[in-house]
């Protein structure tokens, strides 16, 4: 890796380091540069403050987070039995012991990717003085409530080299308290790395908890995530971010002891080779201080992206909020007749989507209508599409690119499109299938071929991307490839998706792209190729959590699409039994945190019918997802969503199927009177008036409530 985005900023100010305090820079502070930062030097090191986030650093690199709450400062982090903030292992020797080589500099307004920025550059060598570490942190004006530290690492020896093996970045320290019970909470968390189906990535941390959140292949075609970890109590959070905008491997591992603390840092390993002189800069890290839950971080580090060039998609249309129904209750077994059948009672329903899900090709690679369903090939693909268009729905096709299949076209004529492991092994993807090389000329130009086929000859309105192994691609040592790096497969894999992207919005400006990595956290850089993701195979209790989760990863008006609704024979499978007992139904969880629903049932039966018309009455999808409630040390837990002058609110039980019997507050409100409706019910439950207003309710399971303005 190359330095990052940051320029390497000349230290214009020398301060002396006991006993002041740093308002500002006349020499390089323009007269309408607006101060960001105050820094402070204290015995033990320094302190840059804002209007919301303070960052201590001691003279030997230790780190401690604090967060202006109701005008006080708090903090999380010990005093005493901090990790070095920053550490390397250079030549398989960890380096901890880096402590100041001169005073803290600070700099106003320097421009920075994030745009204007206070700047604290701190000193250090290592007590060899083998190497010298200048930690850059910038304190963007548009995000007081983090810090951005750049890490640049210089080999100070006169006549050798030496190889970084692994860069610790972010490491931080937080306290709890001893738990009473090592069972106990110490802190929830969110979890970036992706791992398999089904797995948590809302998690609670007690005493023992591990886990590192690596973002590269974990076998078996499961794999990837974000580089994001957020630990946080009722009282406050901290969060940590890798930001490059490139899929990077790295690990952001978490640990909880004993004692009621936890640690997290951000980890790369480079095996980078620093020459006498040279100079090594791994990508910044984020380090966010917040209330509430994880969605302020997450929506800072998606905003913060973006400034980096790795955007989300904006662009939602009306069509992307409309309900939708899928063939997947039918798992593999549907027949064209079955399909159709359904069509009228999905127009009366309203719903508007038409997915066509697993079982409609005959094997990965080739994509050709299987003949036991469409005896005539393509021309019986498009007479149903034709008459699901007739019947005024889109047309959704699943797809699974990346890979292919033994016995394919691809696996019989192009051998050399695979990713290969370093023992020349294929590797591979989901369900059959293995991964083909997304940085190989080849398998990207036979891709785009796929979309204009599916799009322009078939009139394909929009995809259904599936599968887990679609969050990131193995690194590829295939010879006939000439990698410059194996690590291009992987770093290139979001590139592939986004000529996908291209391809057909070449052809109809309209097209759309619905994400599911089954259940998997996303790789942030997939985030920018499709408008809907999806909650994506959850159990009822995850339902709201993973939908909170992508409004703040793309943003509170995205169109987050339910799944699993009706699929009741999934959950009849024998190893999932346990897990499932007593299961609720998933359209209030999904329609009251702002989801699109959508309907796997084989049998479109009254409840399905009697929801959609509750969702196509209100749609509060449309509206903008509020962060007023936290999700877990909250009960019960809330959501809310401003739609007009409405605000729309869903309240559901810790545990589903639970009831509650208490009191709620309906926050987000304006100055003025309201009249609340359980709208589900249809039940009248009174006036209040905002900012704040308390009920009390009881339900079983799930709340949903609209409050309107009263007429003056």
């Amino acid at each position: 890796m190359g330095k990052f985005l940051f320029r390497r900023w000349h230290y214009f100010l020398v301060i002396p380091f006991l006993g002041l305090v740093i308002a500002g820079c006349s020499c390089s502070k323009s007269p309408e540069a607006v101060s960001v930062v105050s820094l402070t030097s204290q015995a033990e090191g320094v302190r840059a403050e804002t209007a919301s986030l303070a960052l201590e650093c001691s003279r030997t690199l230790q780190f401690r987070v604090f967060f202006k709450k109701n005008g006080q400062w708090i903090t999380l982090s010990p005093e005493q039995g901090l990790p070095s903030g920053i550490s390397v292992q250079l030549d398989n020797q960890p380096v901890t012991s880096f402590a100041f080589s001169m005073a803290p500099s600070l700099r106003k307004a320097v421009s920075t990717p994030f745009g204007p920025a206070d700047h604290v550059t701190v000193e250090a060598r290592d007590s060899a003085k083998t190497a010298g570490l200048s930690v850059e942190l910038s304190f963007p004006k548009d995000f007081p409530d983090l810090v951005i530290v750049e890490s640049h690492l210089k080999n100070l020896q006169p006549s050798r080299s030496f190889t970084i093996g692994e860069f610790d970045q972010a490491a931080l320290r937080l306290a709890a308290g001893a738990p009473r019970d090592p069972k106990d909470i110490l802190f929830w968390s969110m979890q970036g790395g992706g791992y398999a189906w089904g797995k948590d990535y809302v998690l609670p941390v007690s005493a023992g908890f591990s886990q590192d959140n690596y973002t590269g292949p974990k076998g078996g075609g499961n794999g990837g995530g974000t580089p994001f970890v957020d630990l946080w109590r009722p009282e406050m959070g901290v969060a940590v971010a890798l930001l490059d905008p490139k899929p990077a491997l790295a690990w952001v591992p978490v640990s909880a002891g004993p004692e009621g603390t936890a640690e997290v840092k951000v980890v790369t390993r480079p095996s980078a080779e620093v020459a006498p002189g040279a100079t090594y800069t791994p990508p910044p890290v984020m380090i966010a201080a917040h209330e509430l839950d994880f969605y302020d971080p997450v929506a800072r580090y998606r905003e913060v992206m973006g400034r980096l060039g790795a955007p989300v998609v904006r662009d939602f249309l009306p069509g992307d909020f409309a309900p939708a129904w899928c063939t997947w209750g039918f798992k593999r077994d549907f027949t064209v007749a079955q399909l159709l059948e359904k069509l009228p009672q999905m127009k009366a329903m309203g719903m508007k989507d038409f997915i066509l899900d697993d079982g409609w090709f005959d094997l990965f690679g080739n994509w050709e209508p299987t003949p036991q369903k469409f005896p005539r090939g393509e021309a019986d693909m498009k007479a149903l599409i034709g008459k699901v268009h007739a019947a005024g729905l889109t047309f959704r096709l699943w797809w699974s690119p990346g890979s292919a299949d033994p016995g394919s076209e691809i696996d019989r004529d192009h051998p050399d499109w695979y990713i290969l492991d370093k023992a020349g092994h294929r590797e591979k993807a989901a369900w059959n299938a293995f991964y083909l090389c997304p940085a190989y000329a080849p398998v990207r130009e036979s891709t785009r071929g796929l979309v204009t086929r599916f799009v322009k000859d078939w009139s394909v309105d929009a995809f259904k991307l599936d599968g887990d192994d679609l969050n990131h691609a193995p690194l590829c040592f295939n010879p006939a490839h000439h990698h410059a790096r194996p690590e291009e497969s992987f770093e290139q894999w979001p590139v592939l998706f986004q000529e996908i992207l291209h391809t057909a919005r070449a052809i109809r400006k309209d097209f759309r792209i619905e994400f599911c990595p089954c259940g998997i956290t996303p790789t942030f850089q997939m985030v920018g190729i499709f408008e809907q993701p999806t909650d994506s195979d959850p159990y009822d209790y995850q339902v709201t959590a993973r939908v909170k989760f992508l409004k703040a990863l793309l943003g509170p008006h995205s169109p987050v699409l339910q799944e699993y609704v009706g699929l009741k024979g999934f959950y009849e499978l024998p190893y999932l039994h346990d897990r499932l007992k007593g299961r609720v139904d998933l359209y209030p969880r999904g329609i009251g945190t702002g989801e699109v629903p959508s309907s796997f049932s084989p049998v479109l039966a009254r409840p399905h019918a009697d929801w959609t018309a509750i969702y196509n009455a209100h749609r509060p999808a449309e509206g903008e997802y509020l962060n007023l409630y936290d999700i877990r040390w909250e009960n019960p837990e809330g959501h809310a969503i401003r739609k007009g002058a409405k605000l729309y609110y869903g309240f559901f039980s810790s545990t589903p199927g639970e009831s509650f019997s208490g009191t709620v507050q309906l926050r987000g409100l304006d100055k003025r009177p309201y009249h609340v409706t359980d709208y589900v019910a249809g039940h009248a439950l009174g006036d209040v008036s905002g900012p704040a207003a308390e009920l009390p309710v009881k339900f079983q399971d799930s709340l949903l409530l609209v409050a309107e303005p009263s007429a003056p």
